[in-house]
């Protein structure tokens, strides 16, 4: 039996469930700058809970004492365990047998924002979810939420999070250049969000800058330290935005986290000519690539080209075919 097992046992909680936490997983939001955007509930939570898997056990604790919850549990041990990247798949096996088995209720948490967004914790889950361990969301802070209320854009009602950039020109480049056919593609325009290191943030607007045309009207929304003391935002056209950031990190060094938003137009299908059977074609090809539904393929096409779904329909079942070699 575990250490934790038997503490658990020896603190007599009914179920193993501390008060008004209820059994399982609860993943918790954390401030991403500003102290006072942690909900009550989320404080509740780490108040309550048996142990605390975190990806930084040192800024968690400060998170801890800044909340004025203590670190340790009744015993005198410590309820935080690291719980990061590189954690054994074996080992949060492990702990999930142990909350099963003991009733206990655990909280995770990330250094900042929600956890397994593009930060420890969706392992964790997926495995309780396996193994029939209740987990329950507690929201709060966003970086992407935050960043796209800020933008300014009505089509943000519809974004794509894809993480961290690319760390290659080429790669970069790429992604970027998909996006812009993709909304081309889709008649609307499309918003991608990304997160971006200190370091690379200026090189990265600048590749994005370099392989954007200015007559595409694409828009970039940029902000450093969002909800924190030396946030900026910055928006406009990429050459601008770049022009606007380089200045920024020639003045205050290549410090803070960043978050970028790029809202790629659409094409008015009405307003363009007639398109070739090649054309629509080798967007089919495209959409294909990119695993989009049959189904929806003829719907974009129908809608961008004037092809009769039924017609792109079955033109994409037949190359999927031959794809499969049948």
């Amino acid at each position: 039996m575990s250490s934790s097992t038997e503490r658990s046992k020896r603190q007599n909680i009914p179920g193993g469930a501390p008060p008004g936490l209820s059994p399982g997983v609860w993943v918790v939001a954390t401030p991403i700058g500003n102290l006072s955007d942690m909900t009550e509930r989320g404080r509740l939570a780490l108040e309550h809970a048996h142990w605390i898997a975190c990806e930084d056990t040192r800024r968690t604790r400060a998170l801890l004492s800044a909340l004025s919850i203590s670190a340790s549990d009744p015993l005198g041990g410590s309820r935080l365990r690291r719980y990061d990247r590189h954690t054994a798949p074996t080992l949060v096996r492990q702990w999930i047998q142990e909350i099963k088995q003991s009733g206990a209720s655990i909280a995770v948490v990330s250094d900042a924002g929600t956890p397994a967004i593009s930060d420890p914790g969706a392992l964790l889950v997926q495995v309780a979810h396996e193994e029939g361990v209740a987990v329950t969301p507690v929201p709060g802070p966003s970086a992407v939420a935050a960043l796209l209320s800020v933008s300014g854009w009505p089509e943000a009602e519809s974004f794509g999070f894809l993480g961290f950039l690319p760390r290659s020109e080429a790669a970069v480049r790429e992604s970027i250049e998909r996006l812009l056919q993709w909304a081309q593609i889709a008649g609307r325009p499309w918003v991608s969000v990304w997160f971006e290191s200190p370091e690379r943030i200026e090189t990265t607007l600048r590749w994005i800058s370099e392989c954007l045309d200015p007559s595409r009207a694409v828009e970039i929304c940029v902000c450093k330290e969002l909800t924190k003391i030396h946030e900026r935002l910055f928006r406009g056209a990429p050459s601008e935005v770049w022009a606007q950031v380089r200045r920024e990190v020639e003045a205050e060094g290549a410090l803070g986290e960043w978050a970028l938003a790029i809202r790629f137009p659409g094409v008015d299908a009405a307003r363009e000519q007639p398109a070739s059977d090649l054309e629509w074609m080798k967007a089919l090809e495209c959409l294909l690539d990119a695993e989009v539904k049959t189904s929806e393929c003829a719907r974009i096409l129908s809608h961008r080209f004037g092809v009769s779904r039924e017609k792109a329909y079955a033109l994409a079942m037949d190359i999927k075919k031959r794809r499969r070699g049948g």
